[in-house]
C-alpha cells in the first residue's frame, strides 16, 4: 500500500520541480509583498521586486537540486478549511507524520517544522487530496516561507537553536521567574468582557474550533484510507 502511495503522493521537491516557477514566485510575493524598508533609500519598488524574484529563483533552484535526507518518519503536508475572523471560510496548512497516523489515527498531531532541515522537508509528501491540490500554490508558498524562517540556506538556524537551548536552561534554573498570563493580563489592563459578551465570544470561538477540527479530520481520513492504515 505504501508503495502505491509513493506513486500517488509527490514529495515537496518533486512538486517544486513540476510547478510553474513564475506562478509560484508571483504567489509568494503576493502573500509576502516586497517592503522598501528592507532596501537602501535609492532602490525603486521595481528594482526591489526584481531582486526578490532573483533571490527566490535562486532559493528554489537550491531546493530542487539538494540531496534529500531520508526521514525515519514520513511527513505529509495537507490543507484543511477553517473559519477566518469574520471573513468567511479560509484554509490552513498542516504537517502530520505517518507514525502518528498509525498510533492515533484522526487524533494525530500537526507539527511546526521551521527548525527542520530543508533536506528533510524536501522529502516529505504532499497529500493528493482534492482540497490540497486545489490550493497547492498556497501550500508551497507556506513551505517556502517556513523552510527559510532562519535564512534561505538556514544559515541562522544553529544560532537560534543555541539561543533556545540557553533560554530553556535559564527557565529550568529559575522557575520562580515565570509569570502567569493572568498576571500579565492584570498588569496591562486588557479589555474585560461582560458576561453576555463573554458567552458570545466563547460560542464563536467554539464554533470555529469545531469547524476546524471537522475539516481537519475529514482530510485526514482521506489520507489514512489511502494509506490503508488501521488504528
Amino acid at each position: 500500500m505504501f508503495l502505491e502511495m509513493e506513486k500517488e503522493m509527490k514529495t515537496v521537491q518533486e512538486t517544486l520541480k513540476n510547478i510553474d516557477e513564475k506562478s509560484l514566485i508571483d504567489n509568494y510575493l503576493e502573500t509576502y509583498p516586497v517592503s522598501l524598508d528592507d532596501f537602501e533609500d535609492e532602490v525603486t519598488i521595481g528594482d526591489a521586486r526584481r531582486y526578490s524574484q532573483y533571490r527566490l529563483h535562486t532559493y528554489l533552484s537550491r531546493l530542487k537540486e539538494m540531496k534529500i535526507t531520508k526521514s525515519s518518519n514520513q511527513g505529509i503536508f495537507f490543507i484543511q478549511r477553517k473559519m477566518e475572523d469574520g471573513l468567511g471560510i479560509g484554509t490552513d496548512f498542516n504537517l502530520v507524520f505517518v507514525d502518528d497516523l498509525k498510533k492515533k489515527g484522526l487524533d494525530a498531531n500537526s507539527y511546526a517544522y521551521e527548525f527542520s532541515p530543508q533536506t528533510e522537508i524536501m522529502g516529505w509528501w504532499i497529500a493528493d487530496n482534492q482540497l490540497t491540490q486545489r490550493y497547492l500554490l498556497d501550500l508551497l508558498v507556506d513551505i517556502m516561507e517556513e523552510a527559510s524562517f532562519f535564512g534561505y540556506e538556514q544559515e541562522n538556524l544553529k544560532k537560534e537553536l543555541d539561543t533556545i537551548t540557553t533560554q530553556i536552561d535559564e527557565i529550568k534554573e529559575n522557575p520562580g521567574k515565570l509569570v502567569s498570563f493572568d498576571k500579565v493580563r492584570e498588569e496591562f489592563d486588557f479589555d474585560k468582557l461582560n458576561s453576555k459578551e463573554d458567552d458570545l465570544s466563547n460560542a464563536a470561538l467554539n464554533a470555529e474550533l469545531i469547524y476546524r477540527e471537522y475539516s481537519r479530520k475529514k482530510e485526514l481520513k482521506e489520507i489514512i484510507d489511502k494509506l490503508g492504515i488501521n488504528y
